[in-house]
This record gives structure tokens, C-alpha cells and sequence, in this order.
């Protein structure tokens, strides 16, 4: 088709041609704004010393140890 404009409707051609500058141009304004008002997320990963700062250990009697010591039995009764 692009070889039909520009061989036969030249104008429409230098018309299409102009608009499929136009809207390269566009997105790749629209992208370097997107690249330059960027920010980091919101989420970091901890450092060592704060997750040693903020560590706790579950009591043997606490739901949270219950919990995590049947998943662990399950996961090993799956092994076996």
C-alpha cells in the first residue's frame, strides 16, 4: 500500500509520511518524559542491621509457631 501512495498519490504519501513522523515523534516524547519523571518505587530491601534490629522470636506456644511448624510438617510428610 505505501508503495501505491507513493507511485501514484504522491501528495497523500508526503501527507502520511508527515503524520507517521509526527506521531514517532509523539511517543517518543511522551517516553523521555516518562524516563525523567521516574521515581524508585516505594519498597526497599531491608539492610542486615535493621532486619537483626527488627527480629523477634515466636514463643513455642504462639499461634504464628503452631502455624509455621504444621506447615513444615506438611511439607515434610509431602517429601517422604
Amino acid at each position: 500500500m505505501k508503495n501505491h501512495l507513493a507511485k501514484c498519490h504522491k501528495d497523500i504519501y508526503d501527507l502520511y509520511i508527515k503524520k507517521l513522523a509526527d506521531n514517532n515523534e509523539e511517543n517518543t516524547r511522551k517516553r523521555m518524559k516518562l524516563e525523567t519523571t521516574a521515581t524508585l518505587p516505594t519498597f526497599a530491601q531491608p539492610t542486615i542491621p535493621a532486619l537483626q534490629e527488627r527480629r523477634t522470636m515466636f514463643g513455642d506456644d504462639s499461634d504464628v509457631a503452631k502455624r509455621i511448624d504444621r506447615s513444615i510438617m506438611d511439607l515434610i510428610i509431602v517429601d517422604m
